[in-house]
């Protein structure tokens, strides 16, 4: 690709997607959730006044070609505010139409971040009309273009995730079937290679893009593309920003689904002979493999992702350190614990993109450059194509950026190859050994999990986390009852019953009206496995005032289970058919619960009929 394709909108959707994921679902205790739509509106309006009024300061000193990347980044900002300050996710799930379909939930929220992204584009573009520096007819057009790069980053999600909850909802034997056999990690590269096959599809429509009139250029592009031996659907004008956009670009894996596409933009500056440099540069990124290289490495990402993660979070969790601060974070007047348990994944994300894989991407690009010395014998017709993008793109000839070396960068390094034909031997077989280095790396850790017992190092870092947490609450534990709670929990999982009783008693004797304390006091006295602790007439009366004073799925279960313990089975049913009518995240659990108390019902109906013949009898 000659200039820079949209891949920060990719990795800045990316993790959108990571936070939306980790964000808490269950309503803040700090914020009314009748105050949260004003809160936002205020939020919302605050960060319009801001991005428009920096870009009005910096717009005097011509420096806003870094602003609103900077500004797009932001965004992520605006929707942290929206999870893990105002719960919105949590929020939603309680309106209606998302209580009654819960997966569309992180597909609006989505579409929240797309929708900032685009606000903040209107408010950069309307900041610099104002200024004297875009006019105004021209904002419409960088919108439409904005829109333009971001959708194919967007709808790959929504079309899965949408695909997901149709087939969740019509409860499909095989879907659920391949859910339950198809590990997580190879779901997602099936699901990745499916995109990608139709991601070009994509491309196409939204960007607008169509063939190349015939003539001589299009007859030129296509003697050099069959002289190549590579293969494409066709070639397609990329309709990018106007005519303002001087780039090019291949996608699509296979010859079916491949395009090569160039905007107008550089087919009226370049002579034909650096146009034949570009295409020659497009083609070696078909001939190199760098996008089957691209989609190993993303597949590799999941995969790490899906063998290692546990172990490693099991290994960070195990620490004392850690402990203390995720606990304390419960005093935060927000669910901040949640993004906590989420930040490793997006640093992880972060560093795997941003520097592991741009690494590659940049070397695939300059491996690509070379393309033209085996075209033309020298790397001049590229050069001048190079510098004439350079300007008209705005002088960007030394700004490199994660995925691209600098147009200059990349002009010394053609200069240097030509000078000193060595150097492009040696970085070929150099750089093919790194990227078979990079695989063997990755194949290694991930057959690493396979083959080494990490399961059980996972198990054994579990119990660690375990005992450090408890050891860390009874030490410090002070007069917070949550704290309290999460030991009696631990504590009676490990089996250490006693102590269990008097964590959950601590936790009652601090706060005697939270629902969720009397909830989980409730649930041990009516589960646990020792019966000197049972108290199955103590636990239903915890449990009825938990759920007078707050009424949710878990709450009821809990309701339902001491009515069940008590030998009140009907009442048992009732319950649990109201939580199941607050659409729990987990609705399998409350229906095995029902027949659970079914057939103890029936039980007990079979039970008293036969007494009732013995004693006829």
């Amino acid at each position: 690709m000659i200039t820079v394709m949209p891949y920060s909108i990719i990795i800045s959707v990316m993790i959108a997607i990571l936070l939306i994921a980790g964000a808490p679902k269950t309503p803040s205790l700090h914020i009314f959730s009748g105050v949260i739509p004003f809160l936002w509106t205020i939020k919302l309006l605050v960060s319009c006044f801001i991005i428009f009024f920096i870009t009005r300061i910096m717009s005097s000193r011509i420096i806003t070609t870094r602003l609103p990347d900077l500004f797009e980044w932001s965004c992520l900002v605006l929707i942290f505010i929206d999870l893990y300050v105002f719960n919105i996710k949590a929020f939603l799930s309680e309106a209606h139409f998302f209580a009654t379909f819960p997966g569309l939930v992180e597909m609006a929220l989505i579409l929240i971040y797309v929708m900032y992204i685009l606000l903040v584009q209107i408010m950069f573009c309307y900041a610099l009309a104002s200024a004297g520096i875009m006019a105004k007819r021209d904002i419409r057009q960088d919108l439409a273009t904005k829109v333009k790069f971001i959708l194919p980053a967007v709808i790959p999600y929504l079309f899965v995730s949408l695909f997901a909850e149709v087939f969740e909802l019509l409860d499909f034997t095989v879907f659920n079937h391949f859910k339950d056999v198809v590990p997580q990690g190879v779901s997602f590269i099936l699901t990745l290679f499916i995109l990608v096959l139709i991601i070009p599809f994509f491309i196409r429509k939204i960007w607008g893009c169509i063939p190349l009139e015939q003539g001589v250029l299009r007859n030129s592009i296509k003697m050099l593309l069959a002289k190549s031996g590579v293969s494409f659907r066709d070639v397609l004008v990329w309709p990018l920003a106007g005519s303002r956009a001087c780039t090019a670009a291949v996608v699509g894996l296979f010859p079916g689904f491949r395009y090569l596409m160039l905007t107008r933009c550089l087919m009226d500056i370049l002579a034909p002979a650096e146009i034949e440099a570009v295409v020659a540069h497009e083609v070696a990124h078909v001939k190199r493999m760098h996008l089957w290289w691209q989609f190993a490495l993303l597949a590799g990402y999941a995969l790490l992702v899906y063998s290692l993660a546990e172990p490693a979070m099991q290994w960070l969790f195990s620490h004392k350190i850690v402990i203390k601060v995720l606990l304390n974070m419960e005093d935060i007047p927000f669910d901040l614990t949640s993004f906590v348990l989420i930040m490793p994944f997006i640093l992880f994300f972060i560093l795997y993109f941003r520097f592991f894989m741009g690494y590659f991407i940049r070397n695939f690009e300059r491996e690509a450059d070379m393309a033209v010395f085996e075209l033309h014998g020298h790397p001049y017709n590229l050069i001048s194509a190079f510098e004439k993008i350079a300007f008209l793109s705005g002088n960007i000839r030394n700004e490199p950026n994660w995925h691209h070396f600098s147009i200059g960068q990349r002009i010394e390094f053609l200069r240097l190859c030509y000078v000193r034909p060595e150097e492009r031997k040696f970085f070929t077989s150099s750089f093919f050994n790194k990227k078979i280095a990079a695989l063997g790396c990755i194949s290694l850790l991930i057959a690493a999990a396979h083959v080494f017992p990490v399961n059980e190092w996972s198990k054994e870092q579990s119990q660690h986390t375990i005992d450090n947490t408890v050891s860390v609450i009874l030490e410090e534990g002070g007069d917070n009852p949550v704290w309290y709670l999460l030991a009696g929990q631990l504590l009676s999982e490990k089996g250490f019953f006693e102590q269990a009783a008097s964590a959950y008693q601590k936790a009652y004797k601090l706060a005697p009206e939270s629902p969720d304390v009397l909830n989980d006091y409730a649930w041990f006295l009516v589960t646990t496995q020792k019966n000197e602790f049972r108290d199955y007439e103590l636990g239903l009366q915890f449990a009825k005032q938990a759920v007078e004073k707050k009424q949710a799925p878990h709450i009821l279960d809990t309701l339902a289970e001491a009515y069940f313990a008590n030998g009140l089975f009907e009442q048992a049913i009732q319950a649990e058919q109201r939580a199941i009518a607050l659409n729990p995240e987990n609705p399998e659990h409350y229906r095995k619960q029902i027949l659970k108390f079914e057939a103890a019902t029936a039980k007990k109906e079979s039970d008293s009929i036969t007494s009732i013949s013995e004693q006829a009898g």
